[in-house]
């Protein structure tokens, strides 16, 4: 048996219309001379999960395909990784130095599932993860990948099948990502080799990389951790809390994306006038930039997170709200939002300095319907809903400055 030896990586650009990039490499001994007629098996890096349990300790993986279609077989050693909170019991396998090590063996193969044995206690997992199988002297990694003759992929490659010409070659065009590569058959050593396939603009990148002077990104680009700027989605993932436990202890902010479709925060409390407030940690200040989708009368359409972007808000359109919640024993004075407006030197000959502006315009005409409702630049409420007190609670509303004309008449003064 001789060992063999990656030789360097031969890439190409191709035109921005191709879908598939060439990718092109050679199989060596491990005395240096190529081998001719190895095989060769392009894999994905795993298959994906969408069930897991386990029971009288056999671990069953049910898959998005068919696994073996996908080439998984009994007896190979798999690699299981991705599953996170409380199913990590079931990640097992380093892929390193050409193979997997510390994985489990395959022991039962169907057209949806993948076995093996793991002793642990009866359990489902709540979260998915993905399956990758180093073959053997016979049998190619798993799941295999489409790869072609072709940029425009119209001639397919069959796997397995595949092998290097009489010199140790082999080409084939596949989509840009990242892949695995195994080396096999009965003159050399099983080898999985990782593999990035670049796109045509440039090399895929999927380590630490540093970007200096100025860049452009275009298109739709996908950051979980932005300067510990955190965000929830797009999509069911990173959840809130996924994104809110990533910040610890530190000072940060989540985004709840616009595309968010995943599970609302645990730590939203029901008011008792039925509303639904964000009440975690005060270090995470929590920017929701979904339309709000609570409706007058239905307060629990929609959680209140702390800083609002459009929807509703206490029934009414908004275009940006803020919410405050603070229970149990108060440790301090609260307010949703507060406004300083710090002065010192000669104030200008003209203009006024403010604490907060509120204003409200309204233009061309306008047809008063039936409702009640009256157009208000500023409207502050201190609502005492508790069911009760220690004593007595004083409030204060607001001071506002009004002005009115009606036709001549011009009326100014201040109501409290």
């Amino acid at each position: 048996m001789r060992k063999l030896l990656l030789a360097s990586l031969l890439l190409w650009a191709v035109g921005a219309n191709a879908q598939n990039v060439p990718y092109s490499n050679m199989v060596f001994s491990g005395e240096g001379r190529p081998i001719g007629g190895a095989s060769v098996a392009v894999c994905s890096p795993g298959l994906a999960t969408t069930a897991a349990q386990v029971l009288a300790n056999i671990a069953t993986f049910t898959m998005s395909s068919n696994p073996i279609t996908a080439g998984f077989a009994v007896g190979m050693t798999l690699q299981v990784y991705g599953f996170s909170g409380g199913d990590t019991y079931l990640n097992a396998g380093t892929l390193s130095g050409g193979g997997i090590t510390g994985g489990y063996t395959i022991l039962f193969v169907t057209s949806s599932t993948v076995s093996v044995a793991l002793t642990h206690a009866n359990a489902s997992a709540v979260t998915s993860g993905f399956l990758f199988q180093q073959g053997a002297v016979s049998t190619p990694c798993a799941p295999l990948a489409a790869i072609f003759n072709d940029a425009a992929g119209a001639s397919p490659i069959t796997q397995p099948g595949f092998m290097t010409d009489g010199i140790g070659n082999y080409a084939f065009y596949a989509v840009p990502g990242l892949y695995n590569i195994q080396y096999y058959g009965p003159s050399v050593v099983v080898k999985v080799i990782p593999a990035a396939i670049p796109s045509y603009s440039g090399a895929l990148l999927n380590a630490n990389n540093t970007f200096t002077g100025n860049n452009t990104f275009t298109g739709s680009n996908t950051f979980s951790n932005f300067n510990a700027v955190y965000w929830a989605g797009p999509g069911s993932a990173p959840t809130i809390d996924t994104a809110v436990s990533s910040c610890s202890s530190n000072p940060c902010t989540v985004y709840i994306s616009p595309t968010y479709s995943g599970a609302e925060s645990a730590n939203l409390f029901t008011t008792s006038t039925g509303y639904k407030t964000y009440n975690g940690a005060n270090n995470v200040t929590i920017v929701d930039l979904r339309a709000n989708a609570a409706t007058p009368g239905t307060p629990t359409n929609a959680p209140l997170y702390p800083l609002l972007f459009g929807g509703r808000l206490a029934g009414q359109l908004t275009r940006f709200g803020v919410n405050n919640w603070t229970g149990g024993t108060i440790p301090d004075s609260t307010a949703g939002a507060a406004f300083f407006n710090w002065l010192s030197g000669t104030l200008p000959s003209a203009g006024d300095q403010f604490g907060a502006v509120a204003s409200i315009m309204t233009h061309d005409s306008i047809t008063v319907g039936a409702s009640p409702a009256r157009v208000t630049a500023f409207d502050a409420e201190a609502n005492l809903n508790a069911t009760s007190s220690t004593g007595g609670l004083g409030h204060n509303c607001c001071r506002s400055h009004y002005q009115s004309w009606s036709n001549a008449e011009h009326n100014q003064g201040w109501s409290y």
